[in-house]
């Protein structure tokens, strides 16, 4: 670059090349930041409230590192990035593929659990309400059109769709068309 002489003259280039490096990027990082606040208030003054609060909170939030680390089933603490993420995928793999029944019936194996705190045996309702589970869908009734209608309407736009995928648009907008089929 300025040549492999450490001589007092190629430190004073280094050093004037360095600070006008620097104040190049001083500057461009002011006229993004300054274009970034103008972008909010422009949001902000045509009250586009989803556009605003993005920009507010790229401001907002700083980076943070991620930290590559977790621990094995023993508890030890794993580092090395393909052992993290191994231990992540054995960790998902069994989160995904269990069912909940290997807490639950750790007790004595005759399908009814235990509390810890008192050790007293659970009957099937309490289980099912202790785990919110319902095992006699038989008895629930079915959801009136109006009961559909109340929920549907209630769903909030933009926001992530839920474990099936559809988006709530869709489903405000597709009632209009399934309302009579339902």
């Amino acid at each position: 670059m300025l040549g492999k002489k450490n001589t007092r003259r190629a430190r004073e280039e280094y050093q004037t090349r360095s600070f006008k490096e620097k104040k190049i990027h001083r500057r461009k990082k002011r006229k993004a930041w300054k274009g970034l606040m103008e972008e909010m208030d422009e949001a902000g003054r045509q009250k586009e409230t989803r556009k605003f609060y993005r920009k507010v909170n790229i401001i907002r939030k700083v980076y943070k590192p991620r930290i590559g680390m977790c621990k094995d089933k023993k508890g030890n603490l794993v580092t090395e990035k393909q052992k993290v993420l191994q231990r992540w995928a054995e960790h998902f793999a069994k989160l995904l593929n269990s069912h909940g029944d290997e807490d639950r019936n750790e007790g004595d194996g005759d399908g009814e659990g235990e509390t810890e705190e008192t050790g007293e045996s659970l009957d099937k309702e309490e289980e099912d309400e202790e785990y919110g589970t319902d095992r006699n869908l038989e008895r629930t009734d079915v959801p009136t059109k109006e009961e559909v209608k109340a929920a549907v309407d209630k769903l909030k736009t933009n926001k992530a769709p839920g474990p099936d995928g559809i988006p709530s648009e869709i489903l405000k907008e597709g009632y209009k068309y399934m309302e009579n089929r339902i």
